[in-house]
């Protein structure tokens, strides 16, 4: 992953604190952002319905 110069200090300390609190490798934290972000998605249309 990475970013624009504009993105990187907004993002990278975010992204710093996420690996030092759960102890997982930058990989994992976007792993578990995508798996969050899917499934937000996805109860988001099961309330529409």
């Amino acid at each position: 992953m990475s970013f624009t110069k504009d993105e990187l200090p907004v993002y990278a300390p975010i992204e710093e604190q996420l690996v030092k609190e759960t102890g997982r490798s930058r990989s994992g934290v976007y792993k578990d952002a995508l798996k969050f972000y899917a499934n937000h998605r996805q109860i988001s249309k099961l309330q529409l319905v």
